[in-house]
C-alpha cells in the first residue's frame, strides 16, 4: 500500500473546494453528503463546503475506534476515531430518527486493510441505513478500499464511483467478488 497519495498541503484548499463544488453540481436535490475528513481540516473543509452551497451541520459525526494507531507513537497517542460532516442538499430526512453522531466500530487491522484509510463495511452499512432511503443511488467519488459499494450491495442499494489506483481497485474487486460469492454460497476458487 506505498501507493497512496495525498494531496499536497500547499493544494490541499483548491482541491477541497472544486471537489465541493463538483460534488453539489453532480448530487440530486434531496440527498446527504458523508464526507470524511483529518481533524487539522476541520475548517477548510467546513468552509469548502459551505461555499459550494452544502448545508453542513456544524457538529461532526464521530467513528470511535476500539483502537488508535499513530506513526510516531514517541510523540503522539494513538488516533482512536476519525470524523466526518453530514452535509445535505435540499431537504433529504434522516431515516433512523435520534440516531447519535457517534459510531462505534472496531478498526480493521494493518493486514486487513486493502486502502490505508480503510472503514469497515459494518460502519459504512451503519451510516448508509442512517441516511439512505430503499432505491438511494450513491456516489462514491474515491473507492479506496470499495468499503462503501460493498456496504451499499449488502443494504440492496445501488452504487458506483471511481478508483485511479489499479492496486486498490484489484483488491476491492476480489473482495467484492469474495462478498458475492458468499451471498450466492457458492465454494471458494482454488
Amino acid at each position: 500500500m506505498n501507493s497512496y497519495n495525498e494531496v499536497l498541503p500547499e493544494r490541499y484548499k483548491d482541491f477541497l473546494a472544486g471537489l465541493a463544488r463538483e460534488l453539489f453540481r453532480v448530487a440530486s436535490y434531496n440527498c446527504w453528503l458523508v464526507f470524511w475528513f483529518g481533524p487539522t481540516w476541520f475548517a477548510e473543509v467546513k468552509t469548502a463546503l459551505l461555499e459550494a452551497g452544502w448545508l453542513v451541520d456544524d457538529i461532526p459525526c464521530i467513528w470511535v475506534k476500539s483502537q488508535g494507531q499513530t506513526l510516531q507513537p514517541e510523540l503522539y497517542l494513538g488516533r482512536a476515531y476519525e470524523p466526518f460532516f453530514m452535509a445535505r442538499k435540499g431537504r433529504p430526512v434522516i431515516m433512523q430518527h435520534g440516531r447519535l453522531n457517534v459510531f462505534n466500530y472496531g478498526g480493521l487491522t494493518p493486514s486487513q486493510k486493502i486502502h490505508p484509510t480503510e472503514r469497515p463495511v459494518a460502519l459504512i452499512e451503519d451510516i448508509l441505513r442512517t441516511l439512505a432511503p430503499p432505491a438511494t443511488k450513491i456516489l462514491v467519488p474515491f473507492l479506496g478500499s470499495g468499503a462503501t459499494i460493498r456496504a451499499a450491495f449488502n443494504l440492496g442499494l445501488s452504487a458506483q464511483g471511481w478508483e485511479k489506483n489499479p492496486e486498490y481497485r484489484d483488491r476491492f474487486m476480489l473482495a467484492i467478488e469474495k462478498d458475492s460469492r458468499e451471498l450466492l454460497n457458492l465454494p471458494k476458487e482454488a
